[in-house]
């Protein structure tokens, strides 16, 4: 399981690795997330935009449901986090993760794959969610209502309540 980042790697290691997992769960994940080279290339590494304005953008990713105190974590925890490794993060996320022509290769028989996006991501929307789902025969979809970008951290209780039943689908057909 992987969640933004992460979200699009799980996809990628259900395709490459289809005999290595039981499962993949994609959160926040896409098939691309073109057109955003301008906010990395040039906005997040523009020398009059310091670090601190990362952590204002992932706070514009979390729900408004979100307990506050989850929220202030999240967007702490960017934060704190290294430029160099949030760039490296950010070109995989915008330019190397593309699997447009690959999804539909995906094996869902031998590594199930569930993406889950929540209504509040404007980063993995959850049109481009689903629109992954749909492209892998045997995939399945969930709509987190009410949760943002970071799932797991803006809100874990709601989370868990999305989560439980995808592990359950993974343990009954193991």
């Amino acid at each position: 399981m992987g969640c933004s980042m992460g979200g699009h790697l799980a996809p990628e290691l259900a395709l490459n690795y289809p005999n290595e997992f039981r499962a993949c769960i994609g959160l926040e994940a896409s098939m691309w997330s073109g057109n955003t080279d301008r906010l990395v290339n040039q906005w997040f590494h523009h020398p009059r935009l310091s670090n601190e304005s990362k952590p204002a953008l992932m706070l514009s990713l979390c729900s408004p449901n979100a307990p506050e105190e989850y929220i202030r974590e999240t967007v702490w925890e960017y934060s704190q986090g290294a430029p160099p490794v949030f760039k490296g993060d950010l070109y995989y996320y915008a330019f190397e993760h593309d699997l447009r022509q690959t999804a539909k290769n995906i094996d869902a028989r031998k590594c199930a794959l569930y993406v889950l996006s929540g209504d509040y991501d404007w980063s993995a929307y959850p049109a481009a969610a689903k629109a992954l789902a749909d492209a892998v025969p045997g995939a399945t979809y969930t709509l987190m209502e009410g949760m943002g970008h970071f799932p797991m951290a803006e809100d874990p209780i709601q989370f868990k309540k999305y989560l439980m039943p995808v592990l359950a689908d993974i343990q009954a057909k193991s």
